[in-house]
């Protein structure tokens, strides 16, 4: 199966949350704010499962060294960083990567409240 997986990397706003989960799990993690994450950049990938594509994403978003960067150039992917996944049929999920592993979670807040929250968190900065 083709997946489009789209990572989501936790920025200066979710590190200076007061409730930032440092070590997330299944269990206990915090999804935040969509101002809390910096879109990557998507990458398409073929395999037979979801958590296999996950896997594939994770070793893709690693800055390993000179020869192995990530597609965007960014950071590697870290815990409490979060994948948007969309199947070759549509289907929508939302994973974060937690200290053992993926977890499926939900998507990251988007309200009218990211203004005002944006404007807290620059005062904060």
């Amino acid at each position: 199966m083709r997946f489009a997986l789209t990572p989501y990397a936790q920025n200066d706003y979710a590190f200076m949350h007061p409730d930032f989960v440092p070590f997330p799990k299944p269990e206990r993690h915090r999804v935040g704010l969509s101002l809390e994450y910096d879109r990557r950049s998507e990458i398409e990938i073929v395999a037979l499962s979801i958590e296999d594509a996950l896997a594939d994403c994770w070793l893709a978003y690693q800055n390993i060294d000179e020869d192995h960067k990530t597609p965007d150039t960014g950071r590697s992917l870290m815990t409490g960083d979060l994948v948007h996944v969309v199947t070759s049929i549509g289907q929508e999920s939302w994973w974060i990567c937690c200290t053992f592993g993926w977890h499926k979670t939900t998507a990251p807040v988007q309200s009218g409240s990211n203004a005002a929250a944006a404007s807290s968190a620059d005062a904060a900065i």
